[in-house]
Protein backbone atom coordinates (compact mmCIF):
# COMPACT_ATOMS: atom_id res chain seq x y z
CA UNK A 1 0.00 0.00 0.00
CA UNK A 2 1.88 3.46 -0.74
CA UNK A 3 1.83 6.12 1.51
CA UNK A 4 -0.26 9.15 1.01
CA UNK A 5 1.80 12.29 0.29
CA UNK A 6 -0.09 14.27 2.73
CA UNK A 7 -1.83 13.58 6.55
CA UNK A 8 -5.10 13.09 7.15
CA UNK A 9 -6.78 15.87 8.42
CA UNK A 10 -9.13 15.11 11.69
CA UNK A 11 -11.91 16.74 12.48
CA UNK A 12 -11.90 18.78 15.48
CA UNK A 13 -13.99 18.61 18.29
CA UNK A 14 -16.10 21.99 19.30
CA UNK A 15 -14.13 21.60 22.85
CA UNK A 16 -11.26 21.34 21.39
CA UNK A 17 -12.18 24.38 18.63
CA UNK A 18 -12.77 26.60 22.28
CA UNK A 19 -9.82 26.02 23.55
CA UNK A 20 -7.51 26.29 20.71
CA UNK A 21 -8.76 29.77 19.32
CA UNK A 22 -10.61 30.93 22.73
CA UNK A 23 -14.05 31.28 20.42
CA UNK A 24 -17.24 30.40 23.36
CA UNK A 25 -19.27 27.82 22.00
CA UNK A 26 -22.26 31.02 21.45
CA UNK A 27 -20.10 32.51 19.25
CA UNK A 28 -19.02 29.61 17.21
CA UNK A 29 -23.05 29.07 16.94
CA UNK A 30 -23.33 32.10 15.73
CA UNK A 31 -20.84 31.89 13.20
CA UNK A 32 -22.71 28.25 11.95
CA UNK A 33 -26.00 30.35 11.67
CA UNK A 34 -24.09 32.37 8.87
CA UNK A 35 -22.24 29.78 7.10
CA UNK A 36 -24.68 26.81 7.89
CA UNK A 37 -23.21 24.53 4.71
CA UNK A 38 -19.58 24.57 6.43
CA UNK A 39 -18.66 22.46 9.46
CA UNK A 40 -17.74 24.09 12.54
CA UNK A 41 -13.79 23.64 12.20
CA UNK A 42 -13.14 25.45 9.40
CA UNK A 43 -15.52 27.99 9.70
CA UNK A 44 -13.77 28.71 13.41
CA UNK A 45 -10.14 28.07 11.52
CA UNK A 46 -11.38 30.69 8.62
CA UNK A 47 -12.85 33.56 10.79
CA UNK A 48 -9.54 33.09 13.28
CA UNK A 49 -7.24 33.50 10.01
CA UNK A 50 -9.23 36.36 8.64
CA UNK A 51 -9.54 38.30 11.99
CA UNK A 52 -6.28 37.15 14.16
CA UNK A 53 -3.53 38.41 12.80
CA UNK A 54 -1.78 38.76 15.83
CA UNK A 55 1.47 37.55 16.92
CA UNK A 56 1.24 34.88 19.01
CA UNK A 57 -1.81 32.40 19.87
CA UNK A 58 -2.72 33.79 23.39
CA UNK A 59 -2.56 37.31 21.55
CA UNK A 60 -5.30 35.64 19.27
CA UNK A 61 -6.86 34.49 22.27
CA UNK A 62 -7.09 37.47 23.96
CA UNK A 63 -8.10 39.13 20.94
CA UNK A 64 -11.32 37.23 21.12
CA UNK A 65 -12.24 37.14 24.39
CA UNK A 66 -10.30 40.94 25.76
CA UNK A 67 -13.58 42.76 25.16
CA UNK A 68 -16.00 41.07 27.38
CA UNK A 69 -13.71 40.61 30.21
CA UNK A 70 -12.53 44.13 30.32
CA UNK A 71 -16.38 45.36 30.07
CA UNK A 72 -17.60 42.54 33.46
CA UNK A 73 -14.12 43.59 34.66
CA UNK A 74 -14.49 47.56 34.28
CA UNK A 75 -18.54 47.62 34.32
CA UNK A 76 -18.37 50.35 31.38
CA UNK A 77 -18.15 49.64 27.64
CA UNK A 78 -15.10 49.84 25.31
CA UNK A 79 -15.57 52.52 23.01
CA UNK A 80 -12.31 51.88 21.29
CA UNK A 81 -8.99 49.68 20.67
CA UNK A 82 -6.17 48.95 18.63
CA UNK A 83 -3.18 46.68 18.80
CA UNK A 84 0.43 48.35 19.30
CA UNK A 85 -0.96 51.38 18.33
CA UNK A 86 0.95 53.02 21.39
CA UNK A 87 4.50 53.75 22.55
CA UNK A 88 5.71 54.81 25.82
CA UNK A 89 9.32 56.16 25.82
CA UNK A 90 10.96 54.37 29.23
CA UNK A 91 14.30 55.08 30.68
CA UNK A 92 16.06 51.99 28.89
CA UNK A 93 14.00 52.40 25.95
CA UNK A 94 10.57 52.04 24.32
CA UNK A 95 7.71 50.23 25.58
CA UNK A 96 4.80 49.29 23.13
CA UNK A 97 1.63 47.25 25.21
CA UNK A 98 0.19 44.24 23.02
CA UNK A 99 -3.28 45.99 23.21
CA UNK A 100 -4.13 49.31 24.26
CA UNK A 101 -8.23 50.37 25.13
CA UNK A 102 -10.48 53.10 25.57
CA UNK A 103 -13.35 52.51 28.06
CA UNK A 104 -16.58 54.92 28.67
CA UNK A 105 -15.42 57.49 30.87
CA UNK A 106 -12.57 57.99 29.34
CA UNK A 107 -10.12 55.59 30.97
CA UNK A 108 -6.84 54.36 28.70
CA UNK A 109 -5.80 51.00 29.22
CA UNK A 110 -2.97 49.00 28.18
CA UNK A 111 -2.76 45.32 28.04
CA UNK A 112 0.31 43.29 28.14
CA UNK A 113 -0.58 39.23 26.83
CA UNK A 114 1.47 36.13 27.97
CA UNK A 115 1.13 32.72 28.10
CA UNK A 116 1.71 32.07 30.98
CA UNK A 117 4.21 33.55 33.93
CA UNK A 118 7.15 31.14 33.10
CA UNK A 119 7.21 32.08 29.62
CA UNK A 120 10.11 33.87 28.15
CA UNK A 121 9.96 37.62 28.59
CA UNK A 122 7.23 37.52 31.35
CA UNK A 123 9.51 39.22 34.24
CA UNK A 124 10.83 41.84 31.42
CA UNK A 125 7.28 42.63 30.49
CA UNK A 126 6.15 43.10 33.56
CA UNK A 127 8.94 45.27 35.04
CA UNK A 128 8.42 47.78 31.87
CA UNK A 129 5.07 47.51 32.53
CA UNK A 130 5.53 48.65 35.91
CA UNK A 131 7.85 51.60 35.18
CA UNK A 132 5.24 52.82 32.02
CA UNK A 133 2.97 52.47 35.05
CA UNK A 134 4.96 54.69 37.53
CA UNK A 135 5.86 57.13 34.48
CA UNK A 136 2.48 57.54 33.08
CA UNK A 137 0.44 56.83 35.98
CA UNK A 138 -2.49 58.52 34.52
CA UNK A 139 -2.73 55.02 32.14
CA UNK A 140 -3.90 51.79 33.39
CA UNK A 141 -1.66 48.92 33.06
CA UNK A 142 -2.80 45.50 33.21
CA UNK A 143 -1.28 41.68 32.17
CA UNK A 144 -3.54 39.10 31.10
CA UNK A 145 -1.99 35.42 31.82
CA UNK A 146 -3.71 32.61 29.97
CA UNK A 147 -3.68 29.68 33.03
CA UNK A 148 -5.22 26.82 33.19
CA UNK A 149 -7.44 27.49 30.42
CA UNK A 150 -8.35 30.80 31.36
CA UNK A 151 -7.83 34.60 31.68
CA UNK A 152 -5.94 35.88 34.81
CA UNK A 153 -5.72 39.65 35.06
CA UNK A 154 -3.27 41.49 36.84
CA UNK A 155 -3.67 45.14 36.99
CA UNK A 156 0.27 46.51 37.67
CA UNK A 157 1.03 49.30 39.83
CA UNK A 158 2.87 52.14 39.97
CA UNK A 159 6.21 52.03 42.41
CA UNK A 160 5.03 54.14 45.34
CA UNK A 161 8.83 55.15 46.31
CA UNK A 162 9.50 56.08 42.75
CA UNK A 163 6.05 58.23 42.36
CA UNK A 164 7.24 60.29 45.97
CA UNK A 165 10.20 60.73 44.70
CA UNK A 166 8.72 62.39 41.06
CA UNK A 167 6.42 64.06 43.88
CA UNK A 168 9.37 65.97 45.75
CA UNK A 169 11.38 66.75 42.60
CA UNK A 170 8.19 68.65 41.41
CA UNK A 171 7.41 70.41 44.09
CA UNK A 172 10.99 71.58 43.96
CA UNK A 173 10.48 72.71 40.69
CA UNK A 174 7.73 74.57 41.34
CA UNK A 175 9.27 75.88 44.33
CA UNK A 176 12.08 77.08 42.33
CA UNK A 177 9.54 79.01 39.79
CA UNK A 178 7.56 80.17 42.75
CA UNK A 179 11.10 81.74 44.14
CA UNK A 180 12.02 83.36 40.80
CA UNK A 181 8.75 85.16 39.91
CA UNK A 182 7.67 82.62 36.87
CA UNK A 183 4.04 82.48 36.88
CA UNK A 184 2.80 79.39 35.20
CA UNK A 185 -0.63 78.97 33.62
Amino acid sequence: MAKRAYPIRKKKTIAQLVNNYGFSLQSIRAMQVVTPKLPPSTIVEKWAHFLLNSESLEEKRWLVMGIPLIESRFSQKVVLWKPKVISYQLPGGRYTPDFYYILEDGTRLNIEVKGSKFQKGYKDARNRMRTAATLYWFDVFMMAIWEAGTWQLELIEPDDEYQTELHVLAADVKDMIDNQGVKIV
